[in-house]
């Protein structure tokens, strides 16, 4: 079964970072394009260390077809957060937050609420399915985002 989502996170993160971004253009400077990087980075080692761990356990990264998960990673970041990559994106769109924008200010919320609602709950429906109580220990020791 794939989700009904369409439209892949990491499309949906470089499509809002788009759209700040061309609202903001004329309000950046120096100091946001450092705190740009440091929040780039800190998002970065969110996704990449979750997409090692699915790696080393032969899991798909696919966030389409959870049904093709074939181990429940709970170690690394997974054990700070049960959407690393997710929150990785999330931190890095955070960063209009400084600029304290409107545009950014209403969709960083949309995104929340569109991962939320289109991804992690199918995603979590299908890891239930596939790993009853082991899954539900784990949600029970560790929050959806952090």
């Amino acid at each position: 079964m794939n989700l009904d989502t369409k439209i892949p996170p990491p499309i949906v993160t470089i499509m809002i970072l788009s759209i700040i971004y061309l609202f903001d253009f004329f309000e950046y400077n120096l100091n946001t394009d450092i705190i740009s990087i440091i929040t780039l980075f800190i998002g970065l080692i969110f996704i990449i260390s979750a997409v090692i761990q699915f790696i080393n356990r032969k899991s798909t990264v696919n966030p389409t077809k959870p049904h093709k998960t074939s181990t429940l990673v709970i170690t690394g970041t997974y054990k700070i957060t049960r959407n690393p990559m997710y929150l990785g994106m999330l931190i890095i769109i955070s960063f209009a937050l400084y600029n304290a924008s409107i545009i950014s200010i209403i969709l960083i919320p949309l995104f929340i609420f569109y991962i939320n609602k289109f991804q992690i709950e199918p995603e979590e429906f299908e890891m239930r399915k596939k790993f009853g109580k082991e899954y539900e220990d784990y949600c029970k020791k560790v929050d959806r985002w952090i």
